[in-house]
């Protein structure tokens, strides 16, 4: 499945991608009168959302740009795959997709050394040659080992070597910077813009464009990611822990001490510390750190007013990680309250306990 790009944007208000729904259009007179009338008006803006969209990968998959059109032959936008009737071949494929995945083969092809192509196909699935070339132009870059995993200890030696590494990252700032000057360049019209802010209960920004740009930029990363590093390596440390499983157990916390400190993205960071917590781990001073990650991802929904703020400093730092400091810090909530405890490490404490004492 495509995954949808967990980060701070999520935790003020999911934003449209796969997998996460999308917030309401707010209501027209058009839509009071019943149901019916009110379906077509929230197909009429999925519509009108879609063809935007469309545009934008048109314009990326032509553009004179290797890391744009890299993208742009990879992204898929909802409602893509049903295509109209004669627009797909036999087994129900949209043409489309199938003239991009070949021109992005073309491309990677063309460019062996080119990391960041590598990796857009790499991210894809399926693409053995575009796994092992990010591994051989980055081997000290636990991400891409992580691309060739298995679930639950299946390969053992690739996880040695993920652990050998001393970086963890997934190039997903970079994607979101190629996006964003994108879809810079073709604003989203200014109604939808407006309706999608007031539909997700965020104040607009003074410079809503950039705002708009930034959210869509990081829905599409997020829905053209079908392989997610850092949840391979979650799913193939599934089972580490026990005393049979020591050597991968030291492999997944080496592994998962990377993605905690790893700085651009959340769902890395956070993924990083429910390993080193599941493998009893969670310690010290990354213990602190991951409980203050939490506090942030559990506070944010309450800025929504300061999401300009937000943007601003992601676009500076490329770091969901440091725009999510500077905000915290603004309001002067950047550490968790004295004894203050995530609930996902509550709920599993309650969970331990009550399963002790039958």
């Amino acid at each position: 499945m495509r995954l949808a790009r967990c980060s701070i944007v999520f935790v003020f208000a999911c934003i449209a991608a796969p997998g996460c729904a999308t917030p309401a259009a707010p209501a027209t007179t058009s839509q009071v009168a019943g149901p019916e009338s009110e379906s077509a008006g929230q197909k009429a803006a999925q519509d009108a959302r879609a063809e935007y969209l469309a545009s934008v990968l048109d314009d990326l998959r032509t553009s004179a740009d290797l890391r744009e059109r890299a993208l742009g032959l990879s992204a898929r936008i909802p409602g893509e795959a049903t295509a109209a009737a004669g627009t797909v071949d036999a087994a129900g494929t949209p043409l489309e997709s199938i003239a991009s995945a070949t021109a992005l083969a073309d491309l990677v092809a063309a460019y062996p050394d080119n990391a960041f192509v590598q990796w857009v196909a790499a991210i894809e699935g399926g693409n053995d040659g575009a796994i092992a070339a990010v591994q051989r132009l980055q081997p000290d870059n636990a991400a891409a080992w992580a691309l060739a995993l298995k679930p639950a200890g299946e390969s053992p030696d690739i996880l040695h070597r993920a652990a050998q590494a001393t970086r963890f990252d997934d190039h997903s700032s970079e994607r979101i910077e190629v996006l964003h000057a994108a879809f810079a360049r073709h604003p989203m019209p200014a109604a939808q813009q407006a309706a999608w802010f007031e539909a997700a209960g965020i104040t607009q920004p003074d410079d809503s464009a950039k705002a708009g740009a930034l959210v869509n930029a990081m829905s599409l990363a997020g829905s053209s990611m079908q392989v997610a590093p850092s949840l391979t390596a979650w799913q193939s440390c599934d089972g580490a822990g026990s005393a049979k499983n020591a050597a991968s157990t030291t492999d997944c916390v080496k592994i998962a001490r990377l993605m905690l400190h790893s700085q651009d993205s959340l769902l890395t960071t956070l993924l990083g510390a429910g390993m080193l917590r599941t493998l009893g781990a969670l310690e010290g001073a990354d213990r602190e750190y991951a409980r203050r990650l939490y506090w942030w991802a559990a506070s944010a929904g309450a800025m929504r007013e300061h999401f300009g703020r937000y943007v601003d400093d992601y676009l500076a730092t490329g770091s969901e990680i440091e725009a999510t400091r500077r905000l915290m810090a603004a309001a002067g909530t950047l550490d968790p309250p004295a004894g203050w405890q995530p609930q996902e490490w509550t709920k599993a404490s309650s969970a331990k306990a009550a399963a002790t004492s039958r």
